[in-house]
């Protein structure tokens, strides 16, 4: 049996463990130290770093590790790859119920279920418990049909309106209500799906954009307080094919994105053609992401989107359309609609500013806000 000197004590040991330092130490000299989770070396001051949770990391296992992009801390064991979670933050996601991926994006709800916007794009949902029909026109669960549009009667592979009783696809349903796409308020039947509002005026230029962005700031600056600090840029895109598809959490109009923050390149993306006041909708929710890196930590996707939401449902409300706001409101999805209403629920507690110097330091709602949200839901 070979004996070594403990680096701390000198006394000769039959068995001595390494430290991050590079020094050997016996049993009794580390017994105040922790260990790395992954490669077990004992740590010194300055060797590691501690996480509130009891997990701590030497330096050299941290850097050979990618970072969970919601904790930050080296993702040794995760559950996904893009964007790199670790599994100590899964709950902070929901999980899509046909496929079991996390939701970290846009995604399609109906009755109590979530479909990531893979399976909610591919799949029809069955007509009497809401699974998703994969390869067959009847639920493998229930045997219920798969739920078709009530008026081309096309199989729903993406999201879907409930109008009258009926189930429509985006582009019958406008038809069947006579409301503007964009603007949602009722129109004359003409066979556009826009108002001649929203199309007499819509952005076509980068400098309009611009002069639209200064007005969202101005109007988050001086009615809720909202600064971001650093510059950034905003680019107009010719078409929403020619935004970066960087994110999975890129802002959505039904199935089409409208609107992109990047926060390394501190960019703004937005789409051409759309009407001034719509426009300036996704600009202040955009907005609200530029602030959140500036002063948020990491938080939950319902917290995350839901705050942008709720800006952009102050700037809506504060441009006149009430009925764009209201189903904003109403929207059912658990990341956007529910994290608005969960926002106005602690606004009515806190207000405005109370609201803003909460989610500072917010990661999600907390259980009592969840609760008092969920009475008003139902």
């Amino acid at each position: 049996m070979r004996i070594v000197a403990c680096s701390f004590c000198q006394r000769p040991q039959s068995e001595v463990f390494p430290t991050s330092s590079g020094k050997k130490g016996c049993a009794e000299c580390l017994v105040n130290l922790y260990n790395c989770c992954r490669c077990e070396v004992y740590l010194e001051d300055g060797g590691g770093k501690w996480w509130d949770d009891g997990l701590a990391y030497c330096n050299p296992c941290a850097a050979r590790t990618p970072r969970c992009s919601w904790c930050s801390r080296p993702a040794f064991e995760q559950v996904s790859k893009d964007p790199v979670l670790c599994v100590y933050c899964a709950h902070n996601f929901p999980v899509c119920d046909h496929c079991g991926d996390l939701i970290h994006g846009h995604c399609t709800t109906y009755q109590n279920r979530v479909y990531c916007r893979k399976c909610g794009d591919r799949w029809p949902l069955c007509l009497d418990c809401g699974t998703a029909i994969e390869g067959r026109a009847d639920c493998p669960n229930c045997g219920g049909p798969a739920r078709a549009c009530g008026g081309c009667g096309t199989l729903f592979t993406g999201r879907w309106i409930v109008y009258q009783s009926m189930w429509y696809c985006l582009d019958c349903y406008w038809q069947a209500c006579g409301r503007c796409r964009f603007c949602q308020e009722k129109k004359p039947p003409d066979g556009d799906t826009r108002c001649r509002e929203c199309l007499s005026q819509r952005v076509q230029s980068q400098g309009v954009a611009q002069d639209l962005l200064d007005e969202v700031q101005w109007f988050c600056r001086d009615e809720l307080g909202l600064v971001v600090e650093q510059p950034y840029k905003l680019k107009l895109a010719e078409s929403a094919a020619a935004i970066p598809k960087l994110h999975t959490d890129a802002y959505m109009l039904s199935l089409t994105t409208v609107g992109l923050w990047v926060p390394k390149e501190r960019t703004m993306w937005a789409v051409k053609g759309y009407p001034f006041w719509f426009t300036s909708a996704v600009l202040a929710h955009e907005h609200a992401h530029a602030w959140q890196q500036e002063n948020c930590p990491p938080q939950s996707q319902d917290l995350l989107e839901g705050f942008a939401a709720w800006v952009e449902w102050r700037v809506v409300q504060n441009l006149g359309y009430a009925s764009f706001a209201e189903n904003m409101y109403r929207l059912p999805c658990p990341i956007y609609g529910r994290g608005l209403r969960r926002c106005l629920q602690l606004e009515q507690q806190v207000g405005a500013q109370g609201l803003l110097h909460k989610v500072k330091t917010m990661r999600n709602f907390s259980k009592w806000t969840s609760f008092w949200a969920m009475l008003d839901e139902m």
